[in-house]
């Protein structure tokens, strides 16, 4: 034991070097780096990232409307916008954004964690979120949730300049970016009201009671911060009271259970859920898990002053967000919990790990060297797992898109026109066309219905649409129809179709371990 505390002593002696803490940092942002580039067309990319993608053909009016009518606010859009603009479209652009956001989040990870704690533990903090898997799966994500993060994380660090300054440049910054974050993601209102709890927490903590404790919670900065925060929201807000108003019980949020809390802990760990791990995975879950409880109850108790101030911080953030949004799942309210909204609450979890570790004192040095193999061990299997299942898992159907297109691709030698059975697939087969095999959908089964994708097909502004599939067909002579093979092994023509002189030249079958089947017949019309 003795040894392990002299190697940790020698660290500190290190870590006093303020450049050995920016190469720290460096490190896990190259780490990071060579996680997710490496994955960035792996995968298929599926509906929520399509659909990010395909809004980026629009002007800002029309995409701005068609986010209106849909579920989310539309800044990380903007951004994705600009983006495009700036290097183009293809899945490699599309993803990029959120590597990039990635890399800041971490910068903000060391920033925060050095100015609460210390250079060596921000180091230690960094390096595990950058290999937690569900950062690492999200780091690539063409989605909102990596913006959240980044907004999330610049928030407390002004939330905690604020807290310990009456400047009111603080609580201007502070109210422009709980605004950012409500144009981003509804459910960054989560992280606001952790804010709120540990303002209330620290200032008990600090001797305040009753009146003074309300006074000084509502100081002219905090009423300041929020009344601007609303004041720059105030636009968007009509259309917020009313996609949030259905947001709940969402078709892809399933109900909270007795295992949803469970398999949120290994999704952060291994990035699987608690009924999908197995063999000796179950023990490494459950004695990290253990481990980590108990060194973290140890790690408190020996805290005093500043230091269990800012503990106190970072265990609020990491688990207040996912009890509200627990609490808000249960009857009679409709389901809300899902494991990706709370990805900031996820960071701050395992940054929370990193100062169990660091901060053990000399009697649990060496638990806290086993902590720190088991945290690094479940990480690693976790990576794997999201190498493994790409697009998958974490409550998203994943896409077998880029397969199919790959395989008509290589397939057809002149321009044949590819149909797609599903309205909702088409977005992922679009982001793979090619000018020789533009991809069509058909107009006459999509439901009328306000949800923002379905609308953008129904008013079919870059004339995608069939509107008449038989006359199409003998116009062309010649097309691919995609979805899922019949008994038969084929894609079979629509019910309502009657095209009795198309004959099937070849199918193509793609398979995935995580879904079922996709293929595509050729047709030709006789």
């Amino acid at each position: 034991m003795n040894k392990v505390w002299r190697l940790r002593t020698k660290l500190d002696d290190v870590f006093t070097n303020k450049w050995v803490g920016w190469l720290a940092l460096a490190g896990s942002i190259g780490i990071f780096l060579a996680l997710t580039l490496t994955r960035l067309e792996t995968a298929s990319i599926w509906f929520d990232e399509a659909y990010s993608a395909y809004l980026t053909r629009y002007n800002l009016a029309d995409l701005t409307y068609y986010t209106a009518i849909d579920v989310h606010p539309p800044l990380y859009y903007y951004l994705l916008k600009g983006w495009t603009t700036l290097f183009g479209s293809s899945v490699v652009v599309y993803r990029s954004l959120s590597i990039c956001l990635g890399v800041l989040a971490l910068v903000l990870v060391y920033c925060l964690v050095k100015k609460l704690f210390s250079t060596k533990v921000a180091s230690l903090a960094t390096l595990l979120v950058a290999i937690s898997p569900m950062f690492v799966r999200y780091g690539t994500e063409t989605r909102m949730y990596m913006l959240v993060v980044v907004i999330a994380l610049a928030a407390t660090l002004v939330f905690y300049q604020l807290l310990h300054s009456t400047k009111k440049h603080w609580a201007i910054l502070y109210g422009v970016l709980i605004s950012l974050g409500m144009w981003t993601h509804y459910f960054t209102a989560i992280i606001w009201l952790s804010h709120w709890t540990y303002r209330a927490i620290y200032l008990r903590r600090h001797g305040l009671k009753g009146k003074k404790l309300v006074k000084s919670f509502f100081d002219g900065n905090w009423l300041l911060a929020h009344g601007l925060a609303v004041a720059l929201y105030l636009p968007w807000l009509p259309v917020a009271l009313k996609q949030m108003s259905g947001l709940g019980g969402g078709f892809w949020i399933p109900s909270v259970t007795v295992n949803t809390l469970t398999n949120y802990i290994a999704q952060f760990l291994v990035f699987r859920d608690g009924e999908a791990v197995s063999g000796w995975f179950v023990l490494l879950v459950i004695t990290t898990v253990s481990l980590a409880s108990y060194l973290g109850v140890k790690v408190f108790r020996n805290s005093s002053g500043k230091q269990l101030d800012n503990l106190w911080l970072v265990l609020v953030i990491a688990t207040m967000p996912v009890a509200i949004l627990f609490i808000l799942s249960m009857p009679p309210l409709t389901p809300m919990f899902i494991d990706r909204y709370l990805l900031t609450a996820l960071v701050f979890l395992a940054i929370l790990v990193g100062l169990i570790i660091a901060l053990a004192n000399n009697k649990q040095a060496r638990l806290a060297v086993c902590l720190l193999v088991l945290a690094v061990c479940s990480f690693g299997n976790g990576i794997y797992n999201v190498y493994s299942q790409g697009t998958y898992g974490n409550f998203s159907t994943g896409s077998l898109a880029k397969d199919i297109m790959n395989e008509i691709q290589a397939s057809s030698d002149n321009d044949v026109p590819i149909v797609v059975k599903d309205n909702y697939s088409y977005y992922e087969l679009a982001t793979y066309e090619q000018p020789g095999n533009p991809v069509r959908f058909m107009l006459e089964p999509i439901i009328k219905d306000d949800t923002g994708s379905l609308r953008m097909e129904r008013d079919n502004k870059f004339g995608s649409g069939i509107e008449n599939f038989v006359e199409f067909a003998e116009n062309e002579g010649e097309f691919w129809l995609i979805g899922n093979p019949d008994q038969a092994g084929q894609i079979s023509l629509p019910e309502n179709v009657e095209l009795e002189n198309a004959k099937a030249l070849e199918t193509i079958v793609v398979n995935s371990p995580f879904s079922q089947p996709y293929g595509a017949t050729r047709y030709v019309v006789e």
